[in-house]
């Protein structure tokens, strides 16, 4: 289980009124504004060997995605290095984030549409993973 912060991309909705100077007058106004969100959150990872597979929380799987197992997405490219752990995952067909784990910081890094980075235990010096 890896801790730390992440972000999203969220679309919000905005009402309100506006001055209307060719009809001299307020009018109401909606629209559709997408923004960052950062909020705390964890992920779970599982490697064996050459398979891995990484767990998002609800909040950080987008609305359309590839489904997954049960909250679970296969990591692909997974390379498991002497010290550091890269691969990729496929959320959807626009968001495929990169993972990178510094295996002495237990520092973890997901990078795409879909943001995070936090930290897993550490184990003073030696390699977490």
């Amino acid at each position: 289980v890896c801790f730390g912060q992440a972000e999203n991309t969220q679309l919000e909705n905005r009402s309100g009124v506006e001055w209307n100077s060719s009809r001299h007058r307020y009018e109401e106004k909606s629209e559709v504004v997408a923004g960052k969100h950062a909020f705390d959150s964890a992920v779970n990872l599982s490697i064996h060997g050459e398979q891995g597979r990484i767990r998002l929380p609800r909040q950080m799987i987008p609305p359309i995605h590839s489904g997954g197992s049960d909250g679970w997405w296969t990591i692909d490219d997974l390379l498991v290095g002497h010290n550091e752990i890269r691969g990729r995952f496929r959320l959807n067909g626009m968001n495929q984030p990169n993972i990178r784990i510094d295996r002495r910081s237990g520092v973890i890094t997901l990078d795409g549409i879909l943001s995070f980075n936090g930290r897993c235990e550490q184990d003073s010096g030696h390699r977490c993973f």
